[in-house]
This record gives structure tokens, C-alpha cells and sequence, in this order.
């Protein structure tokens, strides 16, 4: 099982479902570009406009990371 926390200033919360994930809203200067979805399950991508999401287990994003990120000291 995988556990998920983050951190906002002196407070440290444990992700939970899907259903109780942590939303970002990204914005441009053109409006919504899409949701970010964080939960302990992984991340989903939900793109402005779109009916489908893009999943990404935490196992598959470290890959992902590790493969095509940038290293930034």
C-alpha cells in the first residue's frame, strides 16, 4: 500500500481516496487548462474540455521522473 502525504505549513495530512483527493485547478491567462487530482491511489490529469483523464500511479510517475525529468540540485 502506498502513503501519500503533503505537507501545508506545520500540518502534515495523509492523502486518502479519489473521492477526497486534493484538486489543483491549473489556470492560464486563457482560463482552465485543466484539474490536477492527487490522491494515495497516484495522480489524474483531467485536461480543460475533456471527458477522459490521464492516471499515473505514484510507482509509474517516479518512473516517468526519473526517466525524462531534468536532475535539479
Amino acid at each position: 500500500m502506498v502513503a501519500v502525504n503533503f505537507v501545508i505549513p506545520d500540518q502534515e495530512l495523509e492523502l486518502s481516496r479519489e473521492e477526497h483527493a486534493v484538486i489543483f485547478r491549473v489556470r492560464n491567462e486563457e482560463g482552465l487548462v485543466g484539474e490536477l487530482k492527487i490522491s494515495k491511489g497516484g495522480l489524474r490529469w483531467y485536461p480543460k474540455a475533456s471527458k477522459y483523464h490521464h492516471f499515473r500511479s505514484w510507482e509509474r510517475f517516479a518512473d516517468l521522473m526519473e526517466e525524462h525529468a531534468p536532475k535539479v540540485p
